[in-house]
């Protein structure tokens, strides 16, 4: 396979762990927390022309409140007026680069993925706070999208003693209905479940990409069809949340021994999935319908996603007590009222790596909605999650499939050269 390299890339060795699944219904105890990050952007050239008012401040790895921002924000609300700060693994105010936040925030989790644990990275935040720009970027000041990209066709040039299969899915939801950015036709799609598979989505198409430039021209083509409006904030807004899944299948190459036998543990295939999400953002009611109905959809499976990352956050408080001998019931928690939260039911169970990237607009007039945006990663950092090396010893895997049709081709041209050879014989005894 060939593909694109980053130029700094720097990507760590994938963190040792279990191989067994995870099989909470959500949240880990004892596992790794959640990787937070927030990122400030600078002000647009019309905030400028305006003269809005900073409302947030950098220190170190912690965003505060900034004084005369929240004066100016607090219009008698007592909200404002508190002091507000908030400290996550990484903070980067409006001179850091996408590249400086995709190295502290995503390669980490994509060597894990590489490694064969799954892996969600996901920025959360209102319209024009800077979401689109961080995961997908622009040409001057590429994304994570096309870095991961670019990061994964690397590593497997860099890594000779396996085998690696690679294949992708462009997921949009829109409205609350499931399309198919792939196969434009397919569209409102079902989320299924099983043992095996966990949450699916029923008949999304998977295109096995061999370089970083295929992969890129599938994203390219599923963009095209991507709900986008014009809002109050935004002249190009993201109308949907999107999902852009890498499944990664790895495994040593099979030798003639190997082929001979039933698949061992040292030739089971490691199957990873890696999920970059877009999401829409919240906002506030519009006059138009369709961008009020667009923004209903969008607000409600935003707080559904708060909903379930609190009680997850709640239940390893919770696990934390009863290891102290206080027990409590943990609450119920509502996948199923979003197909957003549905989706990502998976990675939100615990069996992901996860890294969420919280975008500010730094103005006053958002204070509420930026100040929300942060209560939010916080209650995610309190999350646990506890990533295991997912391997598969059976014949269920496209790799795995592919492998024996070689070998049967193999044996089929092995049984046809002989069958010439001995025409070839008969013909000159005769």
């Amino acid at each position: 396979m060939e593909g694109a390299v980053r130029p700094n890339s720097h990507m760590a060795s994938p963190t040792p762990s279990a191989t067994s699944p995870a099989g909470s219904a959500g949240g880990v105890a004892g596992g790794e927390s959640i990787m937070v990050c927030a990122r400030v952007r600078p002000f647009l050239s019309d905030e400028k022309k305006k003269r809005a008012v900073p409302c947030w401040r950098t220190a170190g790895n912690t965003v505060a409140g900034f004084p005369d921002g929240l004066a100016a924000a607090a219009g008698g609300s007592g909200e404002a007026r508190r002091d507000h700060a908030f400290t996550f693994d990484h903070v980067f105010d409006e001179h850091a680069s996408t590249e400086d936040v995709y190295e502290a925030m995503c390669e980490h989790v994509l060597a894990d993925v590489m490694g064969g644990k799954n892996g969600t990275v996901f920025a959360f935040g209102v319209t024009s706070s800077g979401k689109t720009f961080t995961m997908k970027g622009v040409p001057a000041q590429p994304g994570f999208l096309p870095m991961a990209i670019a990061d994964i066709f690397s590593h497997i040039q860099h890594t000779p003693e396996r085998e690696f299969l690679i294949r992708c899915s462009y997921l949009e939801i829109y409205n609350e209905q499931l399309h198919d950015l792939l196969s434009p036709s397919s569209t409102n799609l079902r989320v299924l479940e099983d043992r095996r598979r966990g949450v699916y989505v029923e008949g999304l198409k998977e295109a096995v990409v061999v370089s970083a430039d295929q992969a890129m021209a599938l994203l390219a083509s599923g963009e095209a069809f991507r709900k986008v409006g014009r809002t109050h904030f935004n002249d190009a807004s993201s109308r949907s949340h999107t999902l852009f899944s890498v499944v990664v299948e790895s495994k040593p190459p099979r030798s003639g021994d190997a082929a001979a036998s039933s698949p061992s543990r040292a030739q089971s295939v490691r199957v990873s999935h890696l999920n970059l999400i877009d999401l829409a953002g919240s906002e506030k009611v519009a006059d138009d319908p369709t961008r009020r109905k667009e923004g209903k959809f969008i607000n409600q499976s935003l707080l559904t996603l708060g909903t379930v990352i609190a009680i997850l956050s709640e239940r390893a408080a919770l696990a934390s007590k009863r290891r102290k001998g206080a027990a409590s019931p943990p609450a119920h928690i509502p996948y199923r009222n979003s197909k957003l939260t549905r989706v990502l039911q998976n990675s939100l169970m615990g069996n992901a790596k996860i890294s969420v990237v919280l975008t500010l607009n730094p103005s006053a007039a958002i204070f509420e909605e930026s100040l929300n945006t942060l209560k939010f990663g916080k209650r995610a950092k309190a999350v646990e999650v506890a990533p295991n090396v997912n391997l598969v010893t059976d014949e269920t895997t496209l790799l795995r499939k592919y492998e024996n049709e070689i070998e049967q081709l193999k044996s089929k041209l092995r049984e046809f050269e002989s069958g010439v050879r001995g025409m070839s014989a008969d013909s000159g005894t005769g």
